[in-house]
């Protein structure tokens, strides 16, 4: 019997648009219009009139959706407008927004040295260097560096700003991060960029200290080579107010061995040079960056046996370096702080992420134009069929509900027109 309600309850909570089977969630406002709702389906005998025309007025909602995206000349600007110009991010445009720009392979590596796993997936996906810049990119820059349209050849940063960007996965909350470390970098500041916060919470020897606390010193060398690659040469000219250089300070580190007495060596250098980015004014703009921030707030994957009976994994606030760059949830005196929460991440509701309302940031999912775009790029980039019709967009739109990441797998994994994709759904 529950098993029956269960059945029933679901039937009444998914909607039919033509071949296509939506969950609740994935309703716009425009379906939950009284008038545009579709009948429910029982788990008994439908009747044939009403199927029939429950996907007639589905499929007439999908032609009005598709014409209602091309109405405004979509059409023409998915044809026409795919790419801008130029390769440099910083003589993007807001009236870019939708377009690609390549990002080459010597350009991610001057300015990227840290890697970006969603960029990677994207590059080997579609074949190509191309990535989208969307409009959040631009009104991310509004906050961050709202005066950068002026006659400074560095733009400059607006001191104290903290944003927290948040929204499902495959929303491009990676890859806006990453856009927003190179447009920075290019533009001359100097940007603390962590592709991926969970990393530190692993991939490291470890060690407990005096204080208690627990040392990871081959993450906390690999936070000062990326660092060290990406800024070698502005580093160099900063000194800090006891005189050190920020440079020497950061090469230092990163030549780090696993000899015995230098881990702790290696983690100060780590630390002394957080608290400069967090404290000190450098003379530049300077920019905290942290994808996966979530996870600062989870649970690490090193081990501690006091007996052979009993074993616990160490939190991450008992790492020197995962709490240092947990603590920098404020945003740096001289500088701003831009941090992402990973949906993917798990963190125990009895740990609370302190996030200010006013730094909060819901990252949109794809827009009908947006998605128009991008699967005009694998056409143009031979990943599916020339006999695609502008009119699939709204089933593929539907079936991945935004979602770039089930978007680009939907496409490259079916490789059919949208009518093909529908009669598989």
């Amino acid at each position: 019997m529950r098993s029956f309600l269960r059945t029933s309850r679901a039937a009444r909570n998914a909607l039919s648009v033509g071949e296509v089977w939506l969950p609740s969630c994935h309703r716009s406002l425009a379906t939950q219009n009284t008038a545009a709702r579709l009948p429910l389906r029982s788990t008994t005998a439908v009747n044939a009139t009403n199927c029939a025309g429950s996907v007639a007025r589905g499929q007439l909602y999908a032609a009005a959706h598709t014409a209602r995206g091309f109405a405004t000349g979509e059409a023409s600007k998915v044809t026409d407008s795919l790419h801008v110009g130029t390769s440099d991010i910083k003589a993007l445009l807001p009236g870019d927004a939708s377009k690609f720009y390549e990002l080459a392979g010597t350009t991610e590596r001057q300015f990227l040295p840290e890697g970006c796993p969603a960029l990677l997936s994207e590059f080997e996906a579609t074949k190509t260097r191309n990535l989208m810049i969307r409009s959040p990119f631009f009104r991310l820059l509004d906050v961050v560096s709202p005066d950068r349209t002026g006659d400074s050849s560095i733009p400059p940063v607006a001191k104290g700003t903290q944003l927290h960007l948040e929204g499902p996965t495959g929303s491009g909350k990676s890859v806006l991060l990453a856009q927003l470390t190179h447009w920075a970098r290019a533009s001359g500041w100097l940007v603390l960029y962590v592709p991926s916060a969970r990393y530190y919470l692993s991939n490291s020897s470890f060690s407990k200290d005096e204080s208690g606390l627990v040392n990871t010193p081959d993450t906390a060398c690999d936070l000062l080579k990326s660092l060290h690659a990406a800024h070698a040469s502005q580093l160099a000219g900063i000194t800090l107010k006891d005189g050190t250089n920020l440079g020497e300070l950061v090469e230092a580190g990163a030549r780090y061995t696993a000899a015995a007495g230098v881990a702790s060596e290696v983690m100060d250098a780590a630390l002394k040079v957080l608290k400069a980015l967090q404290e000190e004014d450098l003379g530049v703009p300077t920019l905290v960056v942290l994808d996966e921030f979530n996870s600062l707030f989870a649970g690490s994957e090193f081990m501690e046996v006091p007996s052979l009976r009993h074993s616990r994994l160490y939190g991450a606030h008992e790492l020197r370096l995962a709490k240092a760059l947990r603590d920098m949830a404020v945003p740096p005196a001289h500088g701003a702080r831009v941090v992402a929460s990973s949906a993917s991440t798990a963190v125990s509701p009895r740990v609370r992420v302190e996030v200010p309302v006013e730094a909060r940031r819901r990252m949109p999912l794809f827009e009908y134009l947006e998605i128009a775009q991008y699967i005009a790029h694998l056409k143009e980039s031979n990943r599916m069929p020339a006999s695609f019709e502008p009119k699939d967009i709204s089933k593929y739109q539907f079936l991945s509900g935004g979602n770039a990441a089930s978007l680009r797998n939907l496409v490259l994994a079916y490789g059919f027109s949208g009518n093909e994709v529908a009669q598989e759904a």
